[in-house]
């Protein structure tokens, strides 16, 4: 189970790619975010971006030290 994080700041830098599995996103609150460790999958972002499109989020995603993190923006 992927753990959510809260308060996590969002890194200034450049998105790599803005993205959006149903019952994670909906469970996630604006500023939430999830990491993915040594995660550098395009599969990952295609899944949550097309799911976060369709129920009308907004999700950002990035590359941090050890991973990649995925925050919930709108």
């Amino acid at each position: 189970m992927v753990k959510i994080d809260k308060d996590v700041p969002l890194p200034t830098s450049k998105a790599i790619y803005n993205t959006g599995n149903n019952r994670i996103i909906k469970s996630m609150e604006v500023g939430d975010s999830m990491f993915f460790p040594d995660a550098n999958n395009w599969t990952i972002y295609q899944r949550f971006f097309n799911i976060a499109k369709r129920l009308g989020k907004h999700i950002v995603v990035r590359k941090v030290e050890g991973g990649v993190r995925m925050w919930r923006d709108k």
